[in-house]
Parts: structure tokens; C-alpha cells; sequence
């Protein structure tokens, strides 16, 4: 672990150890959806998924830490869109939405891991945009990340203000070099995804996917999947 570590620091890659929340295991019943979870912190994450470990030890002693991210719309119907720094060990370079790994220490609700909570978070914290300006939160289900080796709840979130806000309110020093906006209509985020799939995180394209699904319908979803030779999700 700590020559993992040390390897990514010389690197330039800006790393930072936290206390993270490991999933065990999920499952489904009825509409809610139930996680086990257990310790883990972003040390351990860097190191279990360096090839030389999982070659050791197997892929399911790896962190899978719990991250969440969302879909976040405008009052005026765009959805957010922020390019990662280039120097970060996460996704570095890439399209994204906001999103970030659940905190042990932050994301607690009377005690217990709260994954709501901790997406409004991330929110206030890479964007500035208030809490209060929060219309509505949706989960969408998990997404499984083969890069990273980690599982990730996407969501849906309604704001009530415009899309120019974040000209305004971004502290613009966290995680993005910058914002951009996407039109949230079926035409607009199919062109898109066709354009820029690539160059997004796996995460961030998954979380558009089930946003697409949820608000645009299954047929949206086997077209755009059509287009782009993948086959059908979850």
C-alpha cells in the first residue's frame, strides 16, 4: 500500500487520505435499496486497485469505496457538465458530473451512512450553488465502475436556479477546471454523448444514461446505445 501510494504522490498526482465507506453487498426489495457497508479510506482504495494487489490478493479484497454523483439541472432545463483537473488521481482530464466518494467523518445522518447527504454535499462544495436552491433529489439506482473498481449511486437533481448561477457562485478550486452546460432535451444530450462518451468518466456516462432512461423513456436509451455499439444496461 504505502509504495503504491508513494509511487502516485512522486507522480504529481494530488492524493489526499480520508476515511471512506467500503461496499459489501447490496440487494433490492420492492423500491428500496439496501447496502452493507464497512471501513475503508482512500489509501487503501489507491493501493487495492493497483494491478500487483489484485494479482495477490483478488479482486474482491479491493476498497470498492461508495461514491455518488448526479445529473444536476437548471431551472432553465440544462444539466451541468465539468472537466476534471488534470492532475487528480480520479478520472484526471475527464468529462464528469459532480460527484465524489461518500465521507465517513461528513456523511453520517443520526448516525448512519447517508448517501442523500452526502451527494448535497458535493454539490455545495464544487459548485457553491446553496443547498436551498435544491428542488429535488433521485437516486437512479448504482452503477458498478470497472476503471476504478467501485460503486457508484447516480443521481437526479432539480435546482432552482438558472443555468448562469455557476458564473457567480463556483469557488472553481476543487476538483474542475471548469463548468459547462448541456441542454437537458432527448436531441441535445443523444448529440452529446456521441460526441464526448469518450472523453468522459465511466461514471459520468452511466449516470447520463440513467437519467436519459428516467426522464426521456427506455426507447431513448436502446437508440442512443444503438448509435454508439453498446449493448443494453440494467
Amino acid at each position: 500500500m504505502e509504495r503504491v501510494w508513494l509511487r502516485r504522490v512522486c507522480s504529481g498526482v494530488r492524493l489526499f487520505d480520508g476515511k471512506l465507506f467500503r461496499v459489501v453487498s447490496y440487494r433490492v426489495q420492492g423500491q428500496k435499496l439496501f447496502l452493507e457497508l464497512e471501513n475503508t479510506s482512500y489509501k487503501y482504495f489507491v493501493g487495492s486497485r493497483d494491478n500487483e494487489f489484485i494479482a495477490r490478493f483478488g479482486a474482491g479484497m479491493t476498497s470498492n469505496p461508495l461514491s455518488v454523483g448526479a445529473v444536476v439541472l437548471t431551472s432553465d432545463n440544462h444539466f451541468i457538465i465539468g472537466k476534471r483537473r488534470n492532475d487528480l488521481d480520479f478520472n484526471p482530464g475527464k468529462y464528469s458530473v459532480i460527484a465524489g466518494i461518500m465521507d465517513r467523518e461528513k456523511d453520517l445522518a443520526n448516525g448512519k451512512p447517508d448517501p442523500f447527504k452526502a451527494m448535497l454535499r458535493e454539490l455545495s462544495e464544487e459548485t457553491g450553488v446553496p443547498i436551498d436552491q435544491v428542488r429535488e433529489v433521485l437516486s437512479l439506482g448504482l452503477i458498478y465502475n470497472e476503471d476504478y473498481r467501485q460503486t457508484y449511486m447516480p443521481f437526479r437533481i432539480k435546482l432552482m436556479v438558472p443555468s448562469g448561477i455557476l458564473a457567480h457562485t463556483s469557488p472553481r478550486e476543487y476538483e474542475f477546471e471548469d463548468f459547462a452546460y448541456v441542454k437537458a432535451d432527448e436531441g441535445a444530450v443523444s448529440r452529446f454523448l456521441e460526441e464526448n462518451h469518450e472523453r468522459m468518466s465511466q461514471t459520468c456516462f452511466g449516470n447520463i444514461l440513467m437519467f436519459g432512461r428516467e426522464d426521456f423513456g427506455q426507447t431513448w436509451l436502446s437508440n442512443i446505445l444503438s448509435k454508439l455499439g453498446i449493448e443494453a444496461i440494467k
